[in-house]
């Protein structure tokens, strides 16, 4: 399963870097930018029930039963990306730099993996593991789930922000993370 995490450019707002249900109700979002790349444009008219129907959106400044019409420019796409953790759980997986190869360039369970790790408290943005480099055998539960499974997705040079479900998936002994359970 993914999801699309789009960077817009509404006039008024200049640039928005969110979701796109953040600012399209229900499923208009998806009706609407599924067709759309980066560097595609559209012009979006929302009837009132379609837009924020009787209750409006008070903290935007948009009154109840308001249609509305968006200029969208999408300037750059993210894919979010479900890892499979089995029985231990779920990940989201970003990509904020896509990597060599295609995806048969990947590695496999045994292969020896490098890489770059930082963890931080998603709602506070308290750093719990200071970047450093990891090498590790994939598969051989040396390192949390999350990095283990989500390394197996990953292709040479890619970057990416792994958004854990619980903290379990993500505490490794060896790398010394132990986000507590509010993290």
């Amino acid at each position: 399963r993914s999801a699309r995490e789009v960077v817009v450019r509404i006039p008024s707002v200049d640039v928005c870097e969110c979701s796109a249900e953040d600012w399209l109700p229900g499923d208009a979002a998806l009706r609407i930018l599924s067709g759309l790349r980066p560097g595609g444009r559209c012009i979006a008219r929302l009837a009132p029930e379609l837009a924020h129907g009787d209750a409006g959106k008070p903290e935007l400044g948009i009154p109840r039963n308001t249609a509305l019409e968006y200029d969208i420019e999408v300037l750059q796409q993210t894919v979010l990306e479900e890892v499979n953790l089995d029985s231990k759980g779920r990940a989201m997986k970003k990509t904020t730099r896509e990597g060599e190869g295609d995806i048969f360039e990947r590695p496999v369970e045994g292969a020896e993996v490098t890489v770059r790790v930082e963890a931080r408290d998603d709602s506070t943005g308290v750093v719990l593991l200071e970047e450093r480099q990891a090498v590790f055998a994939v598969g051989a539960g040396r390192c949390c789930s999350a990095i283990e499974e989500t390394v197996l997705t990953m292709k040479k040079g890619e970057a990416c922000e792994v958004i854990c479900e619980s903290t379990d998936i993500c505490t490794d002994a060896e790398l010394g993370l132990k986000p507590s359970s509010s993290a």
